[in-house]
């Protein structure tokens, strides 16, 4: 059932909040890099072998190529990292449109990993979530993001060979991803000190604030990128063309079982407060009793 534009407020103020406390894991797996990062030296990064994967943009919308793609995928492969590309989803172009985008920048034979659709919400103070300019205020809203996405990745998928890998946050799963691409395997940005309990989640982008040696602007200054981990026991192989995992949806007979237990600890917790006010009525039968005693005792000295 979609929210209410109230509820959407408080929503979006809650994410925030939230927010603000950023996680930090003891490791990170990878990265994932675009123009902002400027003009990387790959021997650098090479040399940092707790990154086994990089995550490379490439295109956005129907026609933003990034600039720094083609250097970009060139020199990570150049210093042997195993990288991926990712294009950036809008609601301003068709499915097709943003597919010819990315087919273009990205060639099948330079990719290690399966390819990857960024999908985020942005959120505007009074107006709620939005890709791009299109704001989600309503159920039909909604399903024309999910039928959008979904016939990019059948897009995607069909020219690669392979199911590719979703970006999102968590306001992007929660509203367009959860219960619909439950058979795709996510690459989730949530920067909370919290859990994802996120079955298909393969791996947590814990931060948007890592130092990379090779990562700098012109002026040696270190610059900051996402850093990510793997999730929910993945590894490299789960990410790789040829061997990625197939990801299984919970059967929805195993989603109503636990609602049902979720059902039945409630009525457990109800029975459970009307045992203790029932003991808590018999305590006050029981201390007006003493007191009626107490009274005729007073009476007879």
């Amino acid at each position: 059932m979609f929210r209410s534009d109230s509820l959407i407020t408080l929503i979006v103020l809650l994410h925030a909040l939230a927010g603000a406390v950023v996680a930090q894991p003891r490791h990170y797996d990878g990265i994932d890099v675009s123009h902002h990062q400027g003009d990387i030296e790959w021997k650098k990064v090479c040399q940092n072998k707790r990154i086994q994967f990089v995550y490379i943009k490439a295109s956005e919308g129907r026609d933003y190529q990034d600039p720094r793609y083609a250097f970009n995928i060139s020199k990570a492969r150049e210093n042997k990292m195993k990288v991926g590309s990712y294009h950036f989803f809008h609601m301003s172009s068709t499915a097709s449109e943003q597919f010819n985008n990315f087919k273009k920048m990205v060639k099948a034979d330079e990719q290690d990993l399966i390819p990857m659709v960024d999908v985020e919400f942005k959120v505007h103070r009074r107006r709620g979530y939005h890709i791009d300019s299109y704001y989600v205020n309503n159920e039909k809203q909604r399903k024309a993001i999910v039928s959008r996405l979904r016939e990019l990745v059948d897009l995607v998928e069909s020219h690669y060979g392979c199911k590719p890998m979703i970006y999102c946050n968590l306001a992007s799963y929660e509203y367009i991803l959860e219960g619909n691409f439950d058979s795709y395997p996510l690459y989730v940005g949530n920067y909370r000190d919290s859990e994802l309990n996120i079955a298909n989640c393969l791996i947590w982008q814990y931060s948007s604030a890592g130092r990379i040696q090779g990562i700098h602007s012109e002026g040696g200054k270190a610059k900051v990128c996402d850093v990510a981990a793997f999730y929910n026991g993945s590894v490299l192989a789960d990410l790789t063309i040829g061997t990625q995992k197939v990801i299984v949806p919970q059967p929805k007979a195993q989603k109503a079982k636990q609602t049902a237990k979720t059902k039945t600890a409630k009525k457990v917790g109800k029975g459970k407060k009307s045992k203790a006010s029932a003991k808590k009525k018999v305590g006050k039968g029981k201390r007006s009793k003493a007191s009626a005693k107490k009274k005729g005792g007073k009476g007879k000295r």
